[in-house]
Parts: structure tokens; sequence; C-alpha cells
């Protein structure tokens, strides 16, 4: 009973960290800047980057966050340059930390 309890408890546990890890979230804000580049293989990506406002302990401070584009939306992404504003589903990824974006869906 008890090694049942074990596993069915790490099960949860990776489920629940399994949702909590990967979001799709909708962003709406001015972009910082704005790079082209090549990966390993030789396709193109975007790489943008904006402001984001956290808080902690009641401090509040702004983040740059990576905004990244592949495949498909890279043509949509290109012309946006510093200072615009730029609207897009995408999807949330925490690495070390560090919150990152990849844009689904561009949204005029």
């Amino acid at each position: 009973m008890r090694k049942l309890f074990i596993v069915l408890s790490i099960v949860a546990m990776l489920f629940c960290a399994t949702v909590v890890i990967a979001a799709d979230v909708l962003i709406d804000t001015k972009v910082v800047s704005n790079s082209l580049a090549l990966d390993k293989n030789g396709n193109e990506y975007n790489r943008i980057i904006v402001n984001e406002t956290r808080q902690m302990n009641g401090v509040d401070y702004i983040v740059g966050v990576a905004v990244m584009s592949f495949q498909g939306t890279v043509e949509t992404t290109k012309g946006i340059k510093a200072g615009d504003q730029i609207k897009a589903i995408c999807m949330a990824r925490e690495y070390k930390g560090n919150v990152s974006y990849t844009i689904l869906k561009l949204i005029k």
C-alpha cells in the first residue's frame, strides 16, 4: 500500500510540473529590439526582446524577455522594429528560472 501511495504521489507531481511549465499566453507590449539570425541548420529565426514588469517582495522591476519566432512565423515578424507594438499568442517556457516565449500566432 505504501509503495502504491509513493508511486501515485510521484506521478501526480510530474503531471503538475508538466502543466505549469508550458502555457499559452497573450502578450501585448512594445518591442525593445529585433534580430534575425540563422540556426545551426541554416534556418532563419527571429529573436525579439520585450520588457516585462515583475514584482518581488513588493518591489516592481523590469526584465527583458526573449520572444522567439521560428519557421512559419519568421516571415511575419521580420518587419517588426524597436518601438513597435507586438500582440501575439505565445507559448511560455521557463528554463533555469528565466521565462521566454515562442510565437504561435501573430495578431495584427
